[in-house]
C-alpha cells in the first residue's frame, strides 16, 4: 500500500462579517514549510493595516505551526489548527485575517469565529485525497481501441492524451495500488498486444473517485 492523505486541492479564498468584525480566510496547498511562510508573508503584506493576520500550517504528519498573532492565547492560530487536524489534513496553510469591527467578542466567540473563517477557506480551496499515481503509457492496435475504451469507460479511468498514429498511444494515470490489476485486466483484453510502459509518477487530488486535473497537468 502506498501512502495517501487528505489536503486541498487549491487556492481558495472566502470572507464572513461577525459581529462587525471582517474576518477573511486564505487557504493553499504547499509543499514545505518555506512555501507556508511565504504565503503568510504574502497575505501580511496585502493586509498590512488589518487587526490580526493569524495562521496554522501542517506539513507533512508532524510539523505544525500556528499564531495568534496578537489575539488572546489560543483562541485564534489554535483553533485554525484545530480544525486542520480535525478534517485529518497534511501540507497546507490557513491564515484568517481580521479587521476589528469595534465588538468584543470573547475567548468564546473569537475561537467559534476564526474557526469559521478557516472553514470557509477550506471550501474554496475543496478538501481532496491525495494519492500516488503512475502515468502509463499504453501502445496498441487500433483494432483493440473499442474494447479497451469500453472498459475506461466502465472503470471509470480518465485519459491523458491520445495519439493516432501507426498505432494508438494513450497517457492516463492509474493509482499505484491498482496498478497491477489493472495491466492484469489491459493485457487479458488485448490477448497481450500491448505495450505498456510507466513514465511517471505524482500525487493526484481525487474526490470521489474522481482525479481533479491541475492546469498543466
Amino acid at each position: 500500500m502506498c501512502d495517501k492523505y487528505k489536503s486541498v486541492f487549491r487556492y481558495g479564498e472566502d470572507e464572513i462579517i461577525i459581529n462587525k468584525s471582517r474576518f477573511i480566510g486564505y487557504c493553499k496547498p504547499v509543499k514545505d514549510e518555506g512555501e507556508a511562510i511565504a504565503f503568510i508573508d504574502e497575505i501580511k503584506d496585502i493586509h498590512k493595516t488589518a487587526t490580526h493576520n493569524c495562521y496554522a500550517y501542517i506539513i507533512g504528519k508532524n510539523l505544525q505551526r500556528f499564531s495568534d498573532d496578537g489575539e488572546p492565547s489560543h483562541t485564534a492560530g489554535m483553533p485554525i489548527l484545530t480544525t486542520l487536524l480535525n478534517e485529518g489534513l497534511e501540507n497546507l496553510c490557513v491564515v484568517v485575517t481580521r479587521y476589528f469591527g469595534g465588538v468584543l467578542l470573547g475567548k468564546g466567540g473569537l475561537v467559534r469565529a476564526y474557526t469559521s473563517g478557516c472553514k470557509i477557506a477550506l471550501e474554496k480551496s475543496i478538501i481532496v485525497e491525495k494519492i500516488p499515481h503512475y502515468l502509463v503509457k499504453l501502445n496498441l492496435d487500433y483494432s483493440k481501441l473499442g474494447s479497451v475504451e469500453n472498459y475506461f469507460n466502465n472503470k471509470e479511468i480518465q485519459t491523458v492524451e491520445k495519439t493516432y498514429l501507426e498505432d494508438v498511444s494513450i497517457q492516463l494515470y492509474i493509482d499505484i495500488d491498482s496498478y497491477e490489476d489493472f495491466l492484469e485486466d489491459i493485457m487479458n483484453l488485448t490477448n497481450g498486444d500491448l505495450f505498456s510502459q510507466i513514465i511517471g509518477q505524482k500525487y493526484l487530488s481525487v474526490l470521489n473517485g474522481k482525479i481533479l486535473f491541475d492546469k498543466g497537468e
